[in-house]
């Protein structure tokens, strides 16, 4: 290749580059309010074939039961409406953010953060 077609390949090569940089950075920093990062463990049984489960946090769980209207950690109830978490300084930003959505309805039962995290479910809702 000619020396001229080298130096406009690697102009190229070095924008596509900063491009995926700056792509990567705006997803990583700014699309999302939480990362991607759950809990990672491998279980004891899946030991041998080395296979990994992912746990979410239980904020993104919430958020998901939410935006999808279903029950996906198994209380019987749907986050944002059946239930809600208290209002105070335990509550993660993220469901506070929430709230401001048009489809957020004020649901009758609150718990503490603190007794959500426990899976004290069935004695720590209180009605409003």
């Amino acid at each position: 290749m000619t020396e001229p077609n080298n130096t406009i390949l690697q102009e190229i090569l070095t924008t596509l580059q900063n491009m995926l940089e700056l792509q990567i950075h705006m997803h990583d920093k700014h699309l999302h309010p939480v990362s991607h990062y759950g809990d990672a463990f491998i279980d004891k049984q899946m030991s041998n074939n080395k296979k990994v489960n992912i746990v979410p946090n239980k904020a993104a769980t919430l958020i998901s039961e939410f935006h999808g209207n279903e029950d996906l950690d198994n209380n019987g109830l749907t986050y944002g409406k059946d239930f809600k978490i208290l209002d105070n300084y335990e509550k993660p930003h993220i469901l506070k953010s929430i709230e401001n959505s048009p489809y957020w309805i004020e649901p009758n039962r609150v718990i503490k953060w603190s007794n959500y995290l426990e899976d004290n479910y069935a004695t720590s809702y209180e009605n409003y």
